[in-house]
């Protein structure tokens, strides 16, 4: 870093906007602040303001000086914060202005006049400018602009988007703030108003303190950057991911610039802007390419693994291909588009099921089968196989995840690497690496119990579970799990009055159709279980009507069972 083309002063709010024009560049995370942080700004502002302290220190702001405009490197988000304040300030001017006379009205005339001096909203050069949604897209910027003319409702085109919400927040905070401190004082009338509000302002500008960085080297900026973080919430992993990204095509020419701001366009789009969403969707790429990390290991990792232009490129490629396949997985292939990337229903069925019992430690396997363009006959076996581990591994026998999670990351990355690539290399390596024995699965599901429950992952292990099991035994015959409508099937206990040591037992389990369950559920479970299409359940209807259903009769079945399940999994 070239220390002579940095600068430090410091510097109050009023001389920090005076004649300068700040830009928020793109790879900048937009504005977060929430309402415990505005409150935190604001009541330091009255210790100001009431004399507690004289001045007080609110952090830095480092920008990039380039052809007389400031990109701000850090500090957006104080910057911001202040501008809003500001409008809200403006707003509260004109709720009393013609209620005010005399000096009370002169002083607001000359506080409204000089933050329109500041802040120059209006003018093709504004004090700040904030970057845009995404490529070509100013809908922030225009929102920003429009509380300072009183304009703060949102509209179909930028109601979604989260930080014009949160600038719509923020202004409404300090708004409800003033108008608390108001009645705390017990300030009733307008001129009394017009003091505080005069008093706000001169407090802001010549008592809030910052220090400011300027540097003249773009490299110099993203350092700073990477190594500092923002008051109120700190830098996620995705943000200094992307900040890296761009310092990697800083000198490239305008059109890889691009190329690389619309793939991470489309990246950051398909999660909402969510930071958290998008620093997950990075770790599991990284898992199936490179190693695992943690959330707080990824940043240095990427930082060290993607380190010239063209590995960027090729980084935030892969990371546009995967990133639809991805969301779709997430979303359960709930959507015609969704199940149209992957086009082969049984894959889709596995992978509905897989979400469904909350696994998605498989990711990375389909990352790197997906960019290496492996094919469908493939895909389907290695999906297949991945269900088989985790219901022996996770769901009958009961292990933690964190060998699950290192070890479909290890065959990702073979993938990756071409060191594997067939179905039946893949799935060789899965038996090796991960499949429980059949003697392990086997004595564990003999005395395998599951809580029934009406939402969530376990309701759908154990629907899952008897679905394949009655399969196995001969229903649903010919129909393949796209085809079932698994959420139209319920699992019911077949004796609920024995032992609390086999009550929930997968032998004292029976899948019926949800109409059957509404209507007798297990207050008659002959009928239940005689009416319904299944012919597990006539056979074991036929038990129950000669005898009763007890314990013995749910160890054999059980056992039976066992067999059963080495030969689904």
């Amino acid at each position: 870093m070239d220390t002579t083309n940095i600068g430090v002063e410091m510097t109050n709010v009023e001389a920090l906007i005076s004649d300068n024009c700040y830009k928020v560049p793109s790879y900048q995370r937009h504005y977060s602040w929430n309402k415990e942080s505005l409150k935190d700004f604001w009541d330091d502002l009255v210790d100001v303001m009431e004399g507690y302290q004289d001045s007080h220190f609110i952090g830095q702001v480092v920008t990039y000086v380039n052809n007389g405009v400031q990109e701000v490197i850090d500090g957006q988000q104080r910057l911001t914060t202040i501008s809003i304040l500001l409008a809200v300030v403006l707003n509260k001017i004109e709720d009393i202005f013609d209620d005010v006379d005399g000096k009370p009205k002169n002083k607001l005339l000359t506080t409204r006049a000089n933050i329109e001096e500041l802040l120059r909203w209006d003018e093709t050069n504004p004090s700040l400018t904030l970057q845009e949604y995404e490529t070509g897209d100013n809908s922030i910027d225009d929102y920003f602009r429009g509380i300072f003319e009183g304009r703060t409702d949102l509209n179909p085109n930028n109601k979604d988007i989260e930080p014009v919400k949160n600038i719509k927040t923020a202004f409404n905070s300090f708004s409800s703030l003033i108008e608390d401190y108001y009645k705390g004082k017990k300030i009733v009338f307008p001129t009394d108003k017009a003091d505080v509000i005069v008093n706000i302002f001169k407090s802001l500008k010549s008592r809030f303190i910052l220090s400011k960085v300027f540097t003249r080297k773009k490299e110099d900026a993203y350092i700073i950057y990477q190594s500092l973080n923002s008051k109120g919430t700190p830098l996620k992993a995705s943000e200094l991911i992307k900040s890296h990204v761009m310092l990697q095509v800083a000198n490239s020419d305008d059109n890889e610039k691009k190329m690389v701001q619309k793939n991470w366009d489309k990246i950051s789009t398909a999660f909402g802007n969510d930071s958290d969403k998008i620093t997950t969707f990075i770790r599991v790429y990284w898992s199936a390419v490179k190693r695992v990390v943690t959330v707080n290991q990824l940043f240095r990792s990427i930082s060290e693994g993607i380190n010239d232009k063209n590995k960027t490129l090729l980084f935030l490629e892969d990371l546009s291909e995967v990133v639809d396949y991805y969301v779709a997985m997430e979303n359960s292939l709930s959507n015609k588009k969704d199940k149209e990337l992957f086009n082969d229903d049984a894959i889709e069925s596995m992978l509905f099921i897989l979400k469904k019992l909350g696994v998605s430690l498989h990711y990375p396997i389909l990352f790197s089968m997906i960019l290496r363009g492996t094919d469908k006959d493939t895909q389907r076996v290695v999906i297949y196989k991945i269900l088989s581990v985790f219901i022996r591994h996770r769901t009958i026998c009961g292990k933690g995840t964190n060998t699950l999670e290192k070890g479909y990351a290890k065959i990702a990355q073979n993938i990756w690497n071409q060191k594997i690539s067939t179905g039946v290399e893949i799935t060789t390596e899965l038996d090796d690496e991960l499949l429980k024995s059949d003697v392990e699965v086997k004595n564990a599901f003999q005395g395998l119990s599951k809580e029934t429950k009406k939402k969530g992952e376990k309701r759908w292990t154990l629907i899952y579970l008897m679905y394949r099991l009655y399969k196995e035994y001969g229903d649903f015959e010919n129909i393949e799990l796209s085809q079932v409508g698994l959420d139209n099937l319920s699992v019911i206990h077949i004796n609920k009055d024995i032992s609390s040591d086999y009550v929930d037992y997968i032998g004292n389990y029976a899948l019926v159709e949800n109409k059957l369950k509404d209507m007798y559920g297990e207050n008659d479970i002959y009928k239940s279980l005689s009416e319904s299409r299944y012919s597990v359940n006539n056979t074991i209807s036929k038990k129950l009507k000669n005898k009763e259903w007890d314990t013995q009769d749910i160890i054999e079945r059980q056992n039976d069972m066992s067999n059963k399940v080495l030969g689904i999994w």
